[in-house]
């Protein structure tokens, strides 16, 4: 009977620009990784998501914001899929249709 091959999620809550660095490790390694920058100051978390950015376009992987400071990081072969945003798009869409069709009665 074949195992299957556990998946690994980190959480990262980096302090400092040089950790960066191993949560691009943990990517390469196929892990995906959720990413709380509540811990370091805004030009610092942006320098953090910079370099984590061009790491997952490297290794076609996928970045997805959670909210302000909380990022999932995900490799190429996860799908992330965000039903919240879905469910935002399609109440947007529906209530700028309602506004450009006015029906006067």
């Amino acid at each position: 009977m074949p195992q299957m091959q556990q998946i690994k999620m980190v959480i990262s809550q980096p302090t400092s620009f040089e950790q960066s660095e191993n949560i691009c490790d943990l990517l390469k390694e196929k892990k995906s990784v959720i990413v709380n920058l509540e811990y370091v100051n805004k030009d610092i978390a942006r320098r953090i998501i910079d370099v984590i950015s061009g790491a997952v376009h490297a290794l076609d992987g996928h970045i997805q914001k959670v909210s302000n400071s909380i990022f999932l990081i995900a490799p190429y072969n996860y799908d992330i899929t965000n039903e919240m945003a879905r469910e935002e798009i399609k109440s947007k869409l529906s209530v700028s249709w309602l506004k450009n069709n006015n029906f006067n009665d």
